[in-house]
């Protein structure tokens, strides 16, 4: 299929590296709605910063994707720095099982880990947007090179930091070019020194997104690079009478 496409798309870095093997692919992200997003952040524009550092997840929590791993840095990191388990915070939005909630009693992070089950998508994002940095967790299974997140596009587009636990090379760039921190899932001492250092950062006044990242992953962003690739697809071919939908007229 690959060898006869005119063109090839895909939604992620991660499967986009290994399709370039072959030819040349794509990145067109599965982006965030601008408008929706804009209209959260204008609502908490103006709010003072907060005394806490406050982490905030947002979207379905359990082991699986890198939770366990996830608790253990946390942990780490409350235990060596009474400034961060006295002023950190990591707010789940969304399901959480109950082997995850569990594990959070276990390492005795009741007191910094709070969940506040499944809320709307508009609720979501003003808890992201009302947070200091937006948190990704991503963990090593089958098939996780293939996926990202779209809150993470979300909070970039808030015009939050992001603290990202991932696979390598699965949104490395995308978050570090937008001055957030990346870890692996299976590595708690450097999901520790992450956390720490984003967490100096913030105390230092320092923790911010970098420009405007997150004008690059909206949606309308992602239609004008496949509007792209059709047009070089199309490229002097004969017209066929079919109905171009990008244009309202026939190609």
């Amino acid at each position: 299929v690959l060898e006869r496409a005119d063109g090839v798309a895909a939604a992620t870095e991660g499967v986009a590296q290994r399709l370039a093997a072959n030819r040349e692919v794509e990145v067109a992200r599965n982006g965030y709605d601008e408008e929706e997003v804009a209209s959260v952040r204008r609502e908490v524009s103006g709010s003072s910063r907060s005394s806490r550092f406050r982490l905030c997840h947002v979207g379905s929590m359990y082991v699986l994707n890198g939770g366990t791993a996830f608790l253990d840095g946390l942990a780490c990191a409350v235990s060596r720095s009474k400034e961060f388990a006295r002023e950190a915070s990591v707010a789940f939005i969304g399901d959480a099982d109950v082997s995850f909630r569990d594990a959070v009693v276990r390492r005795g992070l009741s007191g910094t880990a709070s969940f506040a089950g499944a809320s709307s998508h508009d609720a979501g994002l003003r808890e992201a947007a009302s947070s200091e940095a937006g948190l990704v967790l991503v963990g090593e299974y089958p098939g996780a090179w293939a996926r990202l997140p779209v809150k993470l596009y979300e909070y970039l587009g808030l015009g939050l930091p992001v603290v990202a636990v991932a696979p390598e090379g699965l949104c490395d760039r995308i978050v570090r070019d937008a001055g957030g921190i990346v870890a692996r899932p299976g590595d708690p001492e450097g999901i520790c020194a992450a956390l720490l250092s984003a967490h100096g950062d913030w105390r230092a006044g320092r923790l911010r997104a970098c420009g405007d990242p997150g004008r690059l992953y909206t949606r309308r962003a992602s239609v004008r690079i496949l509007a792209g690739l059709l047009d070089r697809a199309c490229a002097g071919r004969p017209a066929s009478g079919t109905l171009d939908p990008m244009r309202g007229g026939r190609s």
